[in-house]
């Protein structure tokens, strides 16, 4: 995995690339119909939720995590 952002820190928040432990979190959005309505590509399986996590570990990724410094 080539890693092209570092993370980036504020007072309250940790910016950084996804790390596959973020699917549970992620899945509790992306498998809600209300959340996913006009987010393609609409709601997630488990399945395509860990997919989606993976794929923004590589270095074309096109999302991010931001977390809590005090959660994570």
């Amino acid at each position: 995995m080539t890693q092209l952002l570092a993370p980036l820190t504020t007072a309250r928040l940790l910016i950084r690339p996804f790390q596959m432990h973020d699917a549970t979190a992620v899945h509790a959005y992306t498998s809600n119909a209300q959340v996913m309505e006009y987010m393609p590509p609409h709601v997630m399986s488990w399945m395509q939720t860990q997919t989606f996590v993976a794929a923004q570990q590589r270095a074309d990724a096109q999302a991010v995590a931001i977390v809590r410094r005090d959660s994570d």
